[in-house]
């Protein structure tokens, strides 16, 4: 309705002249005017629009985590390794507070890796130089 209220008035002007091409030349500017002004945002709107994108962003952040990359994952192994030999330390220090003649007992593990770096002579399957056919017996 404004648009043909604009024309109307440049009709009035080129009465009596070719007026098309002007007319639509008009028309056209018109609505190029018009499109520029609604497309514009008023500082709230686009700090409303801001916000949106940023919570957007965060929710999608959120969504997928944090990136998995070999520096990160030697970073969280490192500080759970520290964590873990920390928690073994304090089970070990509260084992012995409990039982202190018990905490002085090889395990078999303990037993088992410090006969396997004293013992050497087991190496691929014969055990001190003993052939297949004399292992069983």
């Amino acid at each position: 309705a404004a648009g043909l209220a604009h024309l109307q008035g440049h009709v009035q002007e080129n009465l009596g002249m070719a007026m098309i091409f002007t007319l639509i030349t008009e028309a056209k500017e018109w609505l190029r005017t018009q499109v520029a002004i609604s497309t514009q945002e008023s500082p709230e709107q686009e700090r409303k629009r801001l916000e949106a994108e940023e919570e957007a962003r965060r929710q999608d952040a959120r969504r997928h985590g944090t990136p998995f990359t070999v520096e990160r994952f030697q970073a969280w192994r490192k500080n759970f390794e520290k964590e873990a030999a920390a928690a073994k330390e304090r089970d070990q220090a509260e084992r012995a507070a409990r039982d202190p003649e018990r905490a002085l007992r090889v395990t078999g593990k303990a037993f088992f890796l410090s006969n396997m770096q004293k013992d050497t002579s087991y190496v691929g399957g014969e055990e001190r130089g003993l052939s297949d056919d004399e292992e069983d017996y």
